[in-house]
């Protein structure tokens, strides 16, 4: 039976066959969705602020890609991915009891560009917001050793620009929650913070042009971050982030096979300008990638308390 040649390692012997390699590459890079790419803790965020104080957050993402990954396999080493990606965060912390609760209200704002082959697409617009309520209930209250355990629930309505017949897309069209459950811990220079994520998705019942039914399973996430106060006024550190699982289904073809199981470095500095104002620059990169784009980014972010 004839061969088609699809990517450089790839082949297929049926028109069935190729339909679910194309759906299988625009299932990846949905990945590339801001609620996606935002969903990631970062360093010292599971340490609470004191009570009674708001915070406006800023941050501002250049993200590129040009290796796309299937099953572990490297089968595409042009690809053109290239984002801006604004988040603007309002935080407020309350006293409840012993613990300390925060809420968040996050809007993303992206512009981002593929091409891969015959695709070449570009989207602006708003994103998905994000609604976040994170619990700290403190084990150990000393003046230079603090400990605490965190929980937390995402919520994601599908409130982003989205257009099915698009490859790439702002929102995602589906509501997405997230359980988290981590511990900080916090010594005279050192913090320390474990961080355990579970998502989970709607169905998205407008999937490609063809209207399809999209299905998730969940996706489980592991983070640690390690920080350094070098001085008074800067700190420093590294996080690995591990994530894995999110299979999707996909009417009329069936499993994807589309496993995600990426692992990532992150390296941050922070520098306090003022007793009100902040500022974080952050590099990252993903070193191993299962199915997806391994991405580079280069991220700011400004902060002002109040």
């Amino acid at each position: 039976m004839k061969k088609n040649h699809i990517q450089k390692g790839i082949f297929v012997e049926n028109e069935n066959f190729l339909n679910k390699i194309n759906v299988l590459l625009i299932v990846i890079i949905l990945i590339l969705t801001p609620s996606t790419i935002f969903s990631q803790t970062q360093a010292r965020d599971l340490l609470p602020a004191p009570s009674g104080l708001s915070a406006l957050l800023f941050y501002q993402r250049n993200m590129s890609g040009n290796n796309l990954y299937l099953n572990g396999h490297k089968v595409n080493n042009n690809i053109d991915f290239n984002g801006d990606l604004s988040l603007f965060r309002y935080a407020h912390f309350f006293k409840t009891g012993k613990a300390t609760l925060l809420c968040n209200v996050i809007l993303p704002y992206a512009s981002m560009n593929l091409e891969l082959g015959e695709i070449n697409d570009k989207v602006t617009g708003l994103g998905d917001i994000t609604l976040n309520a994170v619990y700290f209930y403190p084990l150990i209250t000393k003046e230079k050793n603090n400990l605490f355990l965190d929980a937390a629930f995402y919520l994601t309505p599908p409130t982003g620009k989205y257009y099915s017949n698009k490859e790439i897309n702002i929102g995602s069209n589906r509501w997405a929650y997230r359980i988290t459950l981590a511990s900080a811990w916090k010594t005279n220079r050192t913090a320390i913070e474990i961080v355990s994520n579970l998502d989970w998705y709607s169905d998205n019942n407008d999937f490609t042009a063809d209207k399809l039914k999209q299905e998730q399973n969940a996706v489980y996430m592991f983070e640690t971050h390690l920080t350094y106060d070098f001085t008074k006024t800067f700190y420093g550190g590294v996080t690995y982030r591990w994530k894995k699982g999110g299979e999707t289904n996909v009417e009329g073809i069936g499993d994807m096979n589309d496993k995600i199981n990426t692992q990532q470095f992150n390296f941050m500095g922070t520098v306090t300008i003022t007793s009100q104002t902040q500022v974080m620059i952050l590099y990252s990169t993903d070193f191993e990638v299962k199915n997806g784009i391994a991405q580079n980014y280069l991220e700011f972010r400004l902060a002002y308390f109040f």
